[in-house]
Order: C-alpha cells, then sequence, then structure tokens
C-alpha cells in the first residue's frame, strides 16, 4: 500500500534530533478548521495517476474564500500530526485513496471534473478522519499549542506563526 508523501518525509528525518517546534492553536472553533483540513489533504489526478498530499506545496486554496494562511498552515500541522500518532486516520486516508483508485478507471467526465469532492466525500465517510482530527484539535486548543515534530526534521515545513 502506498503511504503518503508526508510519510516519506517523516522517515528520512526519524534519525535526526532537532528542539521540539510548538505552533500557536488559533482561536477558533472545529467547523472553521474543516475547510482547511479540505484544503490541505489535496488530491490531484494527473491523466490516471491519483495521487493525495500534505504539504505546502500542495494545498487547495479555492475551497475556502477567503483563505487564511494562518488557519491552513494549522490545519496542515494538525493533519499531520494526528496522522503520526493516530494509526486509524493513515489506514482511513490510505483506505479512501485506494479504493478512489480503484473507482477512477470507471469515473465519467463529469466526475473526474469534481474528483477533489468526490475523493473529500469518500474521505468523510470514515468517522475516523473527521472526529479523530476534531478530537486532537481540542485537545491541542486546551494546552494552547500543538507539537509540529515534522517542522523538526525540515524546518521549511513550519508555519510562520512557530515558536519553540
Amino acid at each position: 500500500m502506498k503511504r503518503l508523501l508526508v510519510f516519506g518525509l517523516l522517515a528520512a528525518f526519524h534519525a535526526t534530533v532537532h528542539a521540539k517546534i510548538y505552533v500557536a492553536v488559533p482561536e477558533t472553533d472545529w467547523t472553521t478548521v474543516v475547510p482547511y483540513v479540505r484544503a490541505n489533504i489535496l488530491a490531484e489526478l494527473n491523466g490516471d495517476r491519483f495521487e493525495v498530499y500534505v504539504c505546502p506545496a500542495h494545498t487547495d486554496r479555492s475551497v475556502v474564500d477567503p483563505f487564511d494562511e494562518v488557519l491552513s498552515d494549522f490545519a496542515r500541522v494538525l493533519i499531520t500530526e494526528t496522522m503520526r500518532h493516530d494509526a486509524k486516520v493513515v489506514e482511513a486516508i490510505d483506505g479512501a485513496t485506494r479504493r478512489f483508485r480503484e473507482r477512477l478507471p470507471k469515473l465519467t467526465a463529469d466526475e473526474r471534473r469534481d474528483y477533489r469532492l468526490l475523493y473529500w466525500q469518500s474521505l468523510t465517510w470514515s468517522t475516523d478522519v473527521l472526529s479523530r482530527l476534531a478530537t486532537r484539535f481540542e485537545k491541542a486548543k486546551a494546552q494552547n499549542r500543538l507539537r509540529c515534530w515534522v517542522c523538526e526534521q525540515d524546518p521549511s515545513y513550519a508555519p510562520a506563526g512557530e515558536h519553540h
């Protein structure tokens, strides 16, 4: 089973030790964060190749208008930290991706145009993804910070509002 791009990043830097980096939790609620979660779990379809990314270079800014960079950065860190600690989230994303790839050859032209929405719908059919992200969000909100392990390994991943 193919892993998401972020896990390649995590494995590549596993042995490196850095100071802990935390990001502040924006003063908002979970329902405001959800569209940014959608914007940061980005599906890409190129011909018959379907990939899913969670990284700064792959964010769908059209999902939220107006787009808030701080909320987007926080959502990306929330996703990667949850994936790092919660195998059920990884399994749910991998499963949705696998099912979508299987469905890909049967998609109509209209469905291919709306593939991101269709993928998001298939991803949210699993209660594991959003409910587990919401739980991690509430925990981070209570602590007013969220560790960014990926930021510790690759400083270019860190949002502008990071602190140690």
